[in-house]
């Protein structure tokens, strides 16, 4: 050891004695400063994190809430179907609803007024298919589930819509609804 490392160390043992910040605990200091500064800039984050899905939360709430006052749905099963005033989106919502109802995956069955605006690899089936899960298209509010999907651009004749479960020998509808393009429905 050196006379200056020695005279150093001997220096941060006298100043610790009198109660003042020796220099040697800088680096503590500093690195305590460096955390807090970090600790509060992941809280100041998930604040403005928090906030903004409250804000996007009340936004959506309040356009589903006049959608649902103002019209009635189109399809009424396990989720009420509604198509908004724009004819360009179908808002599914399901009151109360469980892993169960949002569990098995949505058929999405568009039938255009013209087929030859159906993409090549469909015109065979005479509709387009729109099928999605929940999981990528939902909004889950207080015990409500809602999902949104929007529509293709084309003029639209008729949807047939519903939930399926994949069983042994093909599949299991667990709801289904149609509706035309004036809102008529059936089962």
């Amino acid at each position: 050891m050196t006379g200056r490392q020695h005279s150093r160390g001997a220096d941060c043992g006298r100043v610790c004695r009198t109660g003042l910040i020796p220099r040697c605990f800088q680096l503590f200091k500093s690195v305590l400063i460096y955390a807090t500064a970090a600790i509060l800039g992941v809280a100041f984050f998930f604040l403005l994190t928090y906030l903004g899905n409250q804000v996007a939360y009340i936004l959506t709430k309040y356009g589903i809430n006049r959608l649902i006052e103002n019209t009635q749905p189109v399809i009424r099963s396990n989720f009420d179907v509604y198509q908004d005033e724009n004819r360009n989106r179908l808002i599914y919502v399901r009151d109360e609803c469980s892993d169960d109802d949002i569990g098995p995956p949505f058929f999405l069955h568009i039938v255009p007024v013209d087929m030859n605006d159906l993409p090549d690899h469909r015109k065979q089936y005479s509709f387009d298919n729109l099928d999605f899960s929940f999981a990528g298209y939902s909004h889950e509010y207080g015990g409500t589930c809602i999902a949104v999907r929007y529509l293709p651009e084309y003029d639209i004749a008729s949807i047939r819509t519903g939930q399926y479960r994949r069983v042994a020998d093909g599949f299991y509808q667990v709801w289904k609804g149609r509706f035309d393009v004036t809102g008529q429905t059936s089962g």
